[in-house]
């Protein structure tokens, strides 16, 4: 195999940027330079590696920590300010819904609590938590669960985060807890 042009790699990065789980940190004063982005690889079914990439050498791609065994996470965010950066698991899990917080020094996960909250007076939980996101100037965590929609995330009590925008393809039966169209 011939190795990628720089090029190549850093258009491949930015491709990832908008579509997969990654987090970019950038340090000092140009915001639209990235110092490091933090990927997640996943592992078979439901176990994940926390990798970084350097794009000030030559996009190395190295492992952060070791591959974090059943535990599936989907979604990959850090907060402007590089102070905290966290994880979401998808319903593959053993601990599907679940947030976490990743060690940028040695990838090392924390859990945080399960991503939880309410739709039509039922509690919900063990969504596949596929995508989060900071607002960049409030900081605010934003979760994307496949089968209900977009919910604004309680960190301090992820089990207490609420629904704001429900969207369905199955008229909420996943969303619900019917198992067997969370999985078709």
């Amino acid at each position: 195999h011939k190795p990628l042009s720089n090029e190549t790699l850093r258009q491949a990065i930015l491709k990832c940027l908008a579509v997969s789980s990654v987090a970019v940190f950038s340090i000092g004063a140009q915001a639209d330079v990235c110092d490091i982005v933090y990927g997640v690889q996943d592992e078979g079914i439901n176990h994940s590696q926390i990798v970084t990439i350097d794009p000030n050498n030559n996009y190395r791609v190295e492992a952060l920590g070791g591959i974090h065994g059943g535990i599936d996470i989907e979604g990959l965010d850090i907060t402007s300010d590089g102070s905290l950066l966290v994880g979401s698991t998808g319903d593959e899990s053993y601990d599907p819904s679940a947030l976490y917080e990743v060690n940028t020094a040695n990838g090392e996960i924390t859990r945080m609590g399960a991503i939880g909250f309410q739709y039509n007076g039922q509690d919900i939980s063990g969504t596949e938590i596929s995508a989060i996101s900071f607002r960049p100037n409030s900081g605010d965590l934003f979760a994307w669960s496949e089968e209900c929609g977009l919910v604004d995330v309680n960190e301090e009590a992820p089990g207490n985060s609420e629904l704001i925008m429900p969207i369905s393809g199955d008229n909420f039966a996943a969303c619900l807890g019917d198992n067997q169209a969370r999985k078709n």
